[in-house]
């Protein structure tokens, strides 16, 4: 084989694995609006700041998203414009979100009466 034939070859192999690296990234670049669109509408649905939305991936097109004491599964459709549709029912995750602690209101005072004890029938007991 010859230094040209071998470096012909070379070079089409690089240029292959150029190719695949841009692809990748392209393809990478093309699915972060999904994810920011995600978690606005998992906000959304779950009534919680989009700051406490965590999404894990878990295959292809699908996620699972969860954020305060909620969580469900959402899927990619591309019928049209590509969006993200809720494929499960709004959960209460495992670990609820932190309640908000209740604050306690003191007992009520007691009330004191002017009226006078009366005795109940000769028993020395007498009646508030």
């Amino acid at each position: 084989m010859s230094a040209r034939a071998s470096r012909g070859r070379w070079l089409r192999a690089v240029d292959a694995l150029a190719i695949v690296g841009l692809l990748s990234v392209l393809g990478l670049a093309a699915c972060a609006p999904y994810g920011a669109a995600l978690k606005r509408r998992a906000a959304f649905d779950f009534d919680c700041p989009e700051a406490q939305v965590e999404v894990i991936e878990l295959s292809d097109g699908v996620r699972g998203v969860k954020g305060c004491g909620k969580r469900a599964t959402y899927v990619l459709t591309c019928a049209g414009p590509c969006s993200w549709v809720m494929n499960s029912n709004v959960e209460q995750s495992a670990t609820p979100a932190p309640a908000a602690t209740p604050t306690q209101t003191p007992p009520p005072a007691p009330v004191e009466s002017t009226e006078p004890v009366q005795p109940i029938g000769g028993l020395g007991v007498s009646s508030p």
